[in-house]
């Protein structure tokens, strides 16, 4: 099985260390907020045609960067 060791220069990495760590955290917000959108679309039956089409627009946006970044959620 590979392995890989980061190494960071702490505390002047720090950020960048912080941000490694929590990357999955990162992955969830990111996910969570598209089931939510996805939801809010398919199952919201207060929007309205246009309040539809916003959210639909911010899902779109976010899985344009999504694969801009060439990351997944899967």
């Amino acid at each position: 099985m590979a392995k890989a060791t980061i190494t960071y220069n702490l505390p002047d990495e720090q950020i960048e260390f912080n941000n490694a760590v929590h990357a999955s955290d990162y992955k969830a917000v990111i996910w969570d907020l598209d089931q939510k959108l996805r939801a809010k679309i398919k199952y919201d039956e207060t929007l309205n045609e246009s309040s539809a089409n916003a959210y639909q627009d911010a899902r779109d946006m976010l899985r344009g960067l999504i694969s801009d970044y060439g990351v997944s959620l899967d």
